[in-house]
């Protein structure tokens, strides 16, 4: 799991799709391992740890998706109004507020 939330903080740090990858290869390595525990582990409090990661894993996947899909409508926003980008320094939302 710690290589999956690594992949994820790279790409949201990077923006590259090789880092988006990076992640989805993590999370199948990992969603293989909570598989073959499902099917080995017959210890019904373990079955149902085994369970609780599964369930836990699936949120964290649609929470990244969402936002993935956040990063890039802000990145189409930025593109439609770069006086409003999101720079480093906070110079776009100095010029926003100014603007008001």
């Amino acid at each position: 799991m710690l290589e999956v939330q690594l992949a994820t903080k790279n790409f949201m740090k990077s923006k590259d799709k090789k880092e988006l990858e990076e992640f989805r290869r993590h999370l199948q390595a990992f969603k293989e391992l909570i598989s073959r525990a499902e099917t080995e582990v017959e210890e019904a409090d373990r079955q149902q740890a085994i369970k609780s990661i599964a369930e836990d894993l699936i949120a964290y996947q649609e929470a990244f998706q969402k936002v993935i899909e956040r990063m890039a409508e802000m990145d189409e926003q930025e593109k439609r109004h770069p006086q409003y980008s999101r720079a480093p320094n906070g110079e776009g939302l100095d010029r926003a507020v100014a603007s008001c």
